[in-house]
This record gives C-alpha cells, structure tokens and sequence, in this order.
C-alpha cells in the first residue's frame, strides 16, 4: 500500500513540476527526492500478469479466486506462484465473489422422508385417471420465492 501511495504522490509531482521546484513538492508531499525519482523510473515487471489476471477475474465474473486464476494462468504456460497471484489480487482489489450456501437444503435433508415406491417403477397406465407423478420447483427472487408444482397424467402424458 505503501509502495501505491508514494507512485500516486510521485505522479502528482510529476504534473506539477513544470510550476513549482521538485525540491519543494517533495518536502510537501513528505518524501523523499531518491523516493520520488524511484517510483517514477520504477518498471512494473507484472504488468503482463497484471493484465492476464484482470483478464480472467473479469472473464469468469468475478467468481474465480486466486487458486482458480493461479490454475488457469499455468494452463496458459505462465509458471507463476499461487502466493504472487494472490498479491496481485489483492494490490487491484480483486476479491472472488463468494455465494451463499444453502444451509436450509441441508439441515431438511435430515429430516426428509422418502416416499413409498406405489408405481413400482411402472409409469404406463390402462386407463385416464388412474396414475398421476408430480414434480415441485422453488424459484427465488430478491425477498420472495415461488413454487411452481407440475401434475401429470401417465395415461397419455398430459399436464392436468
């Protein structure tokens, strides 16, 4: 951060030393002239990784953290430690979305019953009205959900 906050005070000099002495902005800006001199000869030698790693959050939407991006970098023939990906991420403040688990689906499935096989795995019928299957689906929006339940007639496979 440190490093990113002297580049930012050096860029600064550098548009107003056309005005003022590069002495006197220094002693304004509360650095060093040997710091201002480095940061603006400074070469970025990730720039390329830089820019492959934005690449990649932004291609996969922000879902893939560093071990994904770090995977996806070596697939592409760049031998690049997990740790440096990481830094990277965190200097462009780049952070993996994380979603939310669904704990409900998972504490019901305890408490769950099965039912009784009536069909016996036979899903043909004789006769209109005599064998129904159904199937419910949870649909969720911002605040609200919706179940949507489906019956149908195994006689001639109609939706009732």
């Amino acid at each position: 951060m440190k490093k990113k906050l002297k580049k930012t005070k050096a860029e600064i000099i550098e548009k107003l030393k056309g005005k003022y002495s590069i002495r006197l902005l220094c002693k304004i800006a509360g650095i060093s002239r040997s710091a201002y001199y480095r940061a603006i000869n400074r070469v970025d030698k990730d720039e390329e990784i830089r820019e492959k790693i934005t690449d990649i959050y932004y291609k996969h939407k922000g879902i893939y953290g560093y071990r994904r991006i770090t995977i996806e970098l070596n697939r592409a023939g760049y031998r690049i430690n997990h740790k440096k990906v990481y830094r990277i991420m965190k200097e462009e403040e780049l952070y993996a979305v994380i979603r939310k688990k669904n704990r409900q689906k998972a504490a019901a499935m305890g408490v769950m019953k099965v039912a009784e096989d009536k069909l016996r795995r036979n899903f043909k019928s004789d006769e209109k009205w005599e064998k129904f299957v159904s199937d419910i689906t949870e649909i969720r929006g911002k605040g609200w959900k919706l179940y949507f339940m489906i019956i149908q007639d195994l006689y001639n496979n109609e939706i009732v």
